[in-house]
């Protein structure tokens, strides 16, 4: 009843006219929150979140939702509470290697070997790797999230861990952005090497103390002190949550900071004051407005990124910020500039993600509207004739290509088709329909959404980048890659293997027993165990990697103990498979056996065939993680 009384509330406020450029009563918004944050508890339940929105220079407001601790059932205080912010973290990161570009002890454009000491990026292509690209993360890197997160503390050092997890170099530099932790780990090292000073000192020294930052931790778990708590992380299920244990992220400076809403205010207040906050400052305005500056978009008309800052634009605002994600918290923090707005928002708990993005868009389009309504681009779905060419399989360039991770590139992709009303249809995690607005351009109908396709000098679609993900971009699956042929020839392919590795042991058993075997006895024994084993191998490997892999997630902990001996089964399948092949194109060309032998002989060894080019084209022949 009383979360009822408040949603009730919440729809009056909403309803009232509002300033496009101007914040209502904080009381009044308080209402507006209070009940977007009731709905969001019933879509997307969480065990506590807190939000702060700063304005001209102040906290204008801040609170906290539900429960820090469920079990003491202690509250969430935008004062007391430390969230993990994740990937928000990096946000420190930039800000500290714009304060030594401001010295002068680091060159943007510089290769970032000239700052490495124990570890050298190779020289894969032409043009070196910058801080420039991997601020705006189009260094060029693959990814890698096998060892992201670890289970308890007292990780190897961050040069020790890239020399380790160090991605491949899979795309020239300045092509492209494809969001990379390691890369922004990379540029923290370069800025320890520069400045002579671990990460975390460098931080908490330049950054957190002159801007009053008394509740953020570098350190991992931060060290416990009187009055302020490190939330709980929570999985949510039906509605009944877990408590989690902390997530230690290795890489400390790609996500690895806690912070409350109330320091993360000063934070944002910093930044949009060009730097300075109570007479103390970060760096000159100048280098403020250079790292607010764009630095790289995928294509012209969408957001791309500043020096560290995502772009945001919103209903023709300007918005730069960050978002931040570990499995149990989910941060975002957006900053409007040119109105001297900020908004801070986290949740502990796994549904929280869609919260969070669902918090942004109700706040910008309830308060930052787009002014003039009429300008938007006039969508049209009247040519599904011309947009066959757009049709296909696409998937994010932000995946592992030379390791056995490549295989997690397999289960995410987006289908893009038309629709029965000529709406061009991108099915992924989200489904959006969207309509043409200029060529190779396309606009969500009813939504914030704008999709530029990328094509090939001859014409032919290549991929496509979205203005609402400006840190990677999307190619089309080569179609030896499709996830559905994949799909598909398992399907196939596995109840064959086990045609062969059932049917010939037991035709052995019953010829022990002197009972006859149908097309089986004439062939040659050799043939049937080298088919037999290349199955069995082949089988036992699919099976237990599907078994060691069913909680995927685990493997940004490591790799499971059990994968390199795994990874032995399929060379042995594959050189038995090769042997296998041979005997086959003998039964064809001697025509050994019954022509029923002979075809369920082939069948398997084609089965084991193409399940080896699988294996092989998802990483997986041989030892590669």
């Amino acid at each position: 009843m009383k979360r009822s009384l408040v949603c009730i509330a919440a729809i009056a406020v909403m309803a009232a006219p509002s300033s496009a450029a101007e914040l209502p009563d904080p009381s009044e918004f308080e209402a507006y929150l209070d009940g977007l944050m009731a709905g969001h508890q019933d879509a997307y339940p969480y065990a506590g979140a807190v939000v702060s929105v700063v304005a001209d220079g102040k906290v204008y407001f801040q609170k906290g939702y539900g429960f820090a601790d469920m079990a003491t059932r202690e509250p969430v205080d935008p004062e007391r509470t430390l969230f993990r912010i994740g990937s928000v973290s990096k946000l420190f990161t930039w800000t500290a290697i714009m304060q030594l570009l401001e010295e002068g002890k680091l060159d943007l454009d510089a290769d970032v070997n000239t700052y490495l000491a124990d570890l050298n990026v190779p020289e894969t292509f032409d043009d070196p790797v910058t801080l420039r690209h991997l601020m705006n993360h189009s260094a060029g890197f693959e990814d890698r999230f096998i060892g992201l997160f670890a289970r308890e503390g007292d990780q190897a050092s961050i040069a020790e861990q890239l020399g380790e997890y160090l991605p491949a170099r899979v795309r020239p530099p300045g092509l492209v952005t494809s969001y990379s932790n390691h890369g922004s780990a990379l540029a923290a090292l370069a800025l320890s090497e520069a400045a002579g000073e671990s990460w975390e000192d460098f931080v908490a020294t330049h950054i957190l103390s002159p801007m009053g930052m008394r509740n953020t931790a570098t350190r991992q778990p931060p060290h416990p002190r009187d009055g302020i708590i490190m939330s709980k992380g929570y999985t949510n299920r039906n509605g009944v949550f877990r408590e989690q244990p902390f997530e230690f992220v290795p890489l400390a400076p790609a996500g690895g900071i806690s912070a409350t809403a109330d320091d993360m205010a000063r934070f944002m207040i910093a930044h949009l004051q060009l730097g300075t906050l109570d007479g103390e400052s970060l760096f000159a305005a100048d280098t403020a407005r250079r790292m607010q500056t764009g630095s790289f978009q995928n294509a012209p008309g969408v957001n791309g990124m500043a020096h560290g800052f995502m772009e945001m634009d919103r209903n023709g605002h300007r918005v730069i910020g960050h978002g931040g994600d570990t499995f149990w918290f989910h941060t975002l923090l957006a900053l409007l500039p040119d109105h001297g707005v900020g908004i801070y928002a986290s949740y502990n708990t796994d549904s929280g993600a869609e919260a969070r993005n669902k918090l942004f868009d109700s706040f910008m389009d309830r308060y930052f509207a787009a002014e003039d309504p009429e300008s938007m681009p006039r969508i049209d779905i009247d040519k599904a004739t011309k947009l066959e060419p757009f049709e296909g399989i696409y998937r994010s360039n932000r995946m592992a290509y030379t390791t056995s991770e490549k295989l997690g590139a397999a289960m995410n992709f987006v289908s893009v088709r038309i629709d029965d009303d000529g709406a061009l249809l991108m099915s992924g995690a989200k489904t959006i329909r969207t309509g043409e607005v200029e060529p190779l351009v396309f606009q969500e109908i009813g939504g914030h959404i704008r999709v530029h396709f990328l094509a090939a000098d001859n014409g032919i679609i290549t991929g496509f980048v979205r203005n609402d993900i400006p840190i990677f971009a999307f190619d089309r699956v080569p179609p030896s890659e499709d996830p559905r042929l994949h799909g598909v020839l398992l399907l196939v392919g596995i109840p064959v293997l086990l045609s062969g590795a059932i049917v010939w042991p037991l035709a052995a058993f019953r010829r022990r027993n002197d009972e006859p075997v149908f097309s089986q006895a004439h062939l040659p024994g050799a043939a049937k165990w080298t088919a037999w084993m290349a199955s069995v191998s082949l089988l036992v490997f699919t099976i237990g990697f599907a078994l060691a892999m069913s909680n995927p997630t685990d493997l940004v902990y490591g790799l499971p103990a059990s994968i390199p001996a795994l990874l032995c089964l399929p060379l042995i399948g594959a050189a038995l498979t090769y042997v296998g092949v041979l005997f086959a194109l003998l039964f064809c060309v001697r025509r050994i056996a019954s022509l029923s032998a002979r075809i369920h002989y082939i069948a398997v060894v084609t089965a084991c065939a193409v399940l080896v080019w699988q294996l092989h084209t998802w990483n997986l022949l041989g030892f590669q993680y």
